[in-house]
């Protein structure tokens, strides 16, 4: 088919690993501005004669970017995971993942398929959805000592920084019996490390891990990580999640009702089902907000709950309080009514098709993603209704201990509809500085279609908003990285890998001036 007629097709071709290439660049990079940045993401979903139905199961392919002295190089490699090896190997989809089932591997003899097939499911291995960090930054000034690729189920493996290749799998159930994690851990401000993961029997939880700062210095600080919290889970139908909140003094879980189905999960190891069959979204379950003591680990005995939405990604949260000395916080999370895992947004097939075809899918594609505010009291003299200065979020008090949260748009949708931003999410802030601290401004992907087409600027106190965008190039998450000594929130830089449909078209690596959103250069690949 012609460009028109696959408008979207070539941004989901199959990726070829490059070897450490010099970026053409144009503009000027900021001189303070050395070190690497490293990404994940799914770059290979043709094998054979079969693909990939759904975008979270291509095979995970890493991207590094190194800059120094105002020169940018490009490297990328596909992470040897056993899932890629193993469809690799066959040249086919054995490990199918989100999407396709999966198939028992063609080479065990008759016996051994006969026992996988029945106690075990295919790798799901493929950690494609995030670059996590145990220690020290990567940008601007220091070099990452420990790298963990990320995937969607919260499994990890270590990687070298230096040239890219996997060193090993993390098994986090041998360490502290707690399987699947979320893709997104915090780093407090002192050092310490603080992730979510589930843990599953009879009795299930969701926990709260640790690392504690003084470990950093270590061989390996992961073999340090401790539970220190547990909130009971449906031991049937536990909560999916991908982040949470967490500020100062407390870390804030959302149990949402996008539901696990356990009972799906053991089937599937005699079935060899897509995944997607084990997940559910139940619209009659609220929404619940847990509030735990980061010190303690223990549960702060206030319910909180809402009408249900999804949510992948947390923006930030913070404490304050108001001129009454009631203490609350105030948390800002990317949310929608609908799931974004499953449907036609990340189905490959429909992504591939025509033009004609993804404006009649238009409404089946785009999920409604927005920023949303959410206050949760802590402290409260008096009764009735609580609204948040200077936004409609509201709580409003049920039985003794309980709240019922309102949240309030940060921007609105007939906002979103006139600057043609759409939905918002893969948020960033001024992590280092800001992240558990009140701030102002929220870096997001803006997605007026069908992928992401634009970055938007956003002041998430007034609603305020910048907007960078180019015809026929879409940008990767932005990452917002300080300049050194800066004194403002949002003295410093924006990066994002932006790729085009356009074959003549190169992909490159944006640089953007954060205050004003204009760009300072780019280096193409």
């Amino acid at each position: 088919m012609s460009f028109e007629e696959q408008y979207y097709a070539s941004l989901f071709e199959n990726t070829r690993e490059a070897v450490v290439t010099d970026c053409v660049v144009k503009g000027k990079v900021p001189d303070w501005l050395q070190g690497e940045i490293i990404r994940n993401g799914p770059g290979e979903f043709d094998l054979g004669e079969e693909h990939f139905n759904n975008w979270f199961d291509g095979h995970a392919l890493m991207h590094k970017f190194k800059i120094k002295e105002r020169k940018v190089t490009y490297q990328s490699k596909f992470l040897k995971s056993v899932f890629y090896e193993t469809n690799l190997k066959h040249n086919r989809i054995i490990c199918g993942g989100l999407g396709n089932n999966s198939i028992p591997d063609p080479c065990l003899n008759i016996f051994s398929r006969f026992f996988t097939q029945v106690f075990t499911t295919a790798a799901s291995d493929n950690c494609n959805v995030n670059v996590a960090k145990t220690w020290r930054c990567i940008l601007p000034h220091h070099h990452m000592l420990d790298l963990h690729t990320v995937f969607i189920f919260q499994q990890f493996f270590r990687i070298d920084p230096e040239n890219l290749e996997t060193k090993n799998f993390v098994d986090w159930n041998k360490l502290i019996s707690v399987p699947i994690t979320t893709a997104h851990p915090h780093s407090d401000h002192n050092g310490d490390y603080f992730n979510i993961g589930s843990s599953f029997g009879m009795k299930s939880f969701y926990n709260l891990v640790k690392i504690s700062s003084k470990h950093m210095s270590g061989t390996d600080p992961m073999q340090e990580i401790e539970v220190i919290g547990k909130i009971p889970a449906d031991p049937l139908l536990p909560s999916y999640y991908h982040s949470f909140a967490m500020t100062q003094n407390y870390i804030v879980f959302h149990e949402m009702p996008f539901l696990i189905d356990v009972r799906k999960i053991l089937a599937r190891t005699m079935t060899w089902k897509k995944g997607l069959d084990c997940f559910q979204m139940d619209e009659t379950k609220k929404s619940i907000f847990h509030v735990i003591n980061k010190a303690t680990g223990k549960r702060v005995e206030i319910n909180y709950s809402a009408d249900p939405v999804f949510c992948f990604h947390h923006i930030n949260a913070y404490e304050t309080a108001d001129v009454n000395g009631n203490h609350f916080i105030v948390m800002d999370i990317c949310c929608s009514t609908t799931s974004c895992l499953g449907g036609k947004s990340t189905d490959i097939n429909v992504l591939r098709s025509s033009k004609e075809e993804l404006k009649e899918n238009i409404k089946n594609l785009t999920v409604d993603v927005r920023p949303m505010r959410y206050f949760l009291p802590l402290t409260f003299d008096g009764d009735g209704v609580q609204v948040m200065p200077d936004s409609t979020a509201r709580a409003t008090p049920q039985e003794p201990g309980s709240w019922f949260l309102e949240p309030h748009a940060i921007i609105t949708n007939e906002e979103t509809t006139l600057a043609r931003i759409g939905a918002m999410d893969l948020p960033s802030i001024n992590y280092a500085h800001y992240n558990g601290r009140k701030y102002k401004y929220g870096y997001f992907i803006g997605n007026s279609g069908f992928v992401p087409d634009s970055l938007v600027k956003v002041d998430v106190d007034t609603g305020k908003k910048i907007v960078w965008r180019e015809q026929n190039k879409f940008p990767s998450e932005p990452i917002f990285v300080p300049r050194p000594n800066a004194t403002e929130e949002d003295d410093g830089i924006i990066l994002s890998t932006v790729i085009s449909n356009l074959p003549e078209e190169e992909t490159f690596l944006l640089i953007l001036d954060a205050v004003t959103f204009t760009e300072l250069a780019r280096a193409e690949v």
